[in-house]
């Protein structure tokens, strides 16, 4: 049975049209949400009274009553409100006895969108010592939804992150540089953190690396390139000692290269 509110005092006078009360938990709810909104009757009401919901825009708002919706339900004065889409609608709720409509009270709502996805833009990505990555993210998420973006690095000893999404490495490994939305969904970006081939002019080396990276203890060279030890002794560039190499290009110009 519905909610009734205690006797009041009546003034003499003219009769106070009647009204009823509504316990409405907040005024704006996030998309895919919902709420329960109590009515209490006044202590005269006719025995058998119930309320019965309404939405102005059920694009935005669903205005149900709680429950399955039979009439005994109806009479527990109770109403389900759900957030469908963002914007704002006006709910009714209606008082009656049997079919005739007693008093009815409006209120409106709002619905606010939500983050339903996230994506870091690249999804992985090698970097060089001191080299800086910008990363991006792409947002599902409604007009009116936080878009507040939180930056964390796995490995601050191996890439760090700024609040903007820029990448700083550190020293060589791995990280995740994962970017959260304030809805809690997340995404990260695999960062490699390699050590730039170090190049300095000696005697009948030259100062271009271009196309050479080290990954781990291998040095990857252009088609064609050879790689020798520091004594000239040819050696295949994979699973190598700590040391100086030469790497000769194979148009002659050589690089030195430190593992």
């Amino acid at each position: 049975m519905c909610l009734q509110a205690p006797p009041s005092i009546v003034v003499m006078g003219q009769p106070a049209l009647p009204t009823f009360t509504l316990d409405i938990p907040a005024s704006e709810i996030e998309e895919g949400k919902d709420m329960l909104v109590q009515a209490t009757l006044p202590a005269d009401a006719p025995e058998g009274s119930y309320v019965l919901w309404s939405s102005s825009d059920e694009s935005v708002v669903a205005a149900t009553t709680s429950g399955t919706g039979s009439i005994e339900d109806a009479m527990n004065c109770r109403g389900r409100i759900t957030a469908v889409g963002e914007g704002t609608a006006t709910v009714t709720a209606t008082w009656y006895k049997g079919t005739f409509a007693i008093a009815t009270v409006t209120f409106e709502v709002t619905v606010k969108g939500v983050v339903k996805g996230i994506t870091v833009n690249p999804a992985e990505a090698t970097i060089y010592d001191d080299e800086i990555l910008e990363l991006s993210v792409i947002l599902d998420a409604g007009e009116t939804a936080d878009k507040t973006i939180t930056w964390k690095s796995s490995n601050e000893k191996v890439a760090t992150v700024d609040s903007n999404g820029r990448v700083k490495a550190v020293s060589k490994g791995t990280a995740h540089i994962e970017a959260k939305a304030a809805s809690g969904h997340s995404h990260a970006c695999f960062v490699t953190v390699n050590r730039t081939p170090q190049v300095t002019g000696i005697e009948s080396v030259e100062g271009d690396a271009s196309g050479i990276t080290v990954e781990g203890n291998n040095i990857i060279v252009p088609e064609g390139a050879e790689v020798y030890t520091i004594s000239g002794v040819a050696v295949k560039p994979v699973n190598l000692a700590t040391g100086i190499y030469i790497v000769r290009f194979a148009n002659g110009k050589a690089v030195k290269v430190v593992i």
